[in-house]
């Protein structure tokens, strides 16, 4: 039998350090489809690090996987088993995620390199906590999803809308076009005071920052001498306003006041 890339001592110890507990280091350990991707992600080079903070997070990348670890062991929430196997979906699947914001077209091809990305970590999260051995399988995933023709929002359960789709006989590839659209409405955290954009607007308003003619921006100055806020580029961007002639509408008479009236009610109606 060859020699492993890897120690598996080592690997368990990694996790130890990111503050796994004991039970889920051996869920990890000894659920089979969880320890080949994880020892597969370490033969291509990647590793597990752990960050000292004062929260919980984790974030995942084909070189390594990080875990912010608080001292307290009771806030260390995200050094579990179903994290790890988030994060291993980012670090293994659709490399399209990674690349460079320059390398797309347009702002929706690069907005949905992203979404595909986390979709394909939710969906490898489900599928490897179904597999878990030991323990409780975390089946449970709610999140707050905005509505995509309007404003609304919904708690939304992730894991139970993958398993109702595989029960209705959807293959892996629609489940994953479902998981986008519902990533591209969610809201993420640490966005700062005031931005309640989804990860969708973020992602749209960062590439025509940096790709957009400039012309609506330009609007904005000299119309209101001041930039958009948060809230103005929220409702920018799921309007469809950015570019071209359907951003001369934007700063209509009125048409900010009801798109943001339309805003604070949960509706696009407007």
């Amino acid at each position: 039998m060859p020699a492993l890339p890897f120690d598996p001592v080592a690997i368990l110890s990694d996790l130890r350090s990111a503050g796994f507990p004991e039970p889920e280091i051996q869920a990890v350990r000894n659920t089979p489809p969880m320890w080949e991707q994880l020892t597969r992600f370490h033969a291509q080079g990647g590793c597990i690090q752990t960050i000292p903070a004062d929260f919980s997070a984790a974030n995942g990348h084909p070189s390594a996987i990080s875990f912010y670890v608080p001292e307290d062991p009771a806030q260390r929430t995200h050094s579990r088993y179903s994290s790890l196997a988030h994060e291993l979906g980012h670090a293994l699947f659709y490399p399209e995620q990674w690349n460079a914001m320059d390398s797309f077209d347009s702002a929706e091809a690069y907005a949905r390199s992203r979404e595909m990305g986390e979709a394909h970590a939710w969906l490898n999260q489900y599928t490897l906590c179904l597999e878990k051995v030991g323990g409780r399988s975390e089946l449970y995933f709610p999140l707050a999803i905005e509505n995509e023709d309007d404003f609304g929002i919904r708690t939304r359960d992730v894991f139970g809308e993958i398993a109702h789709r595989k029960l209705a006989g959807e293959d892996d590839a629609q489940i994953l076009e479902h998981l986008a659209t519902l990533n591209a409405n969610m809201f993420p955290s640490g966005m700062g005071e005031g931005n309640h954009k989804t990860y969708g607007q973020c992602n749209r308003w960062d590439y025509f920052l940096a790709h957009g003619d400039g012309s609506l921006l330009e609007d904005f100055q000299r119309q209101l001498q001041r930039g958009p806020t948060p809230d103005e580029q929220k409702v920018l961007v799921k309007q469809g306003l950015l570019d071209g002639a359907q951003a001369v509408l934007a700063l209509e008479p009125g048409r900010l006041e009801q798109m943001l009236a339309a805003l604070s009610r949960g509706s696009t109606t407007a």
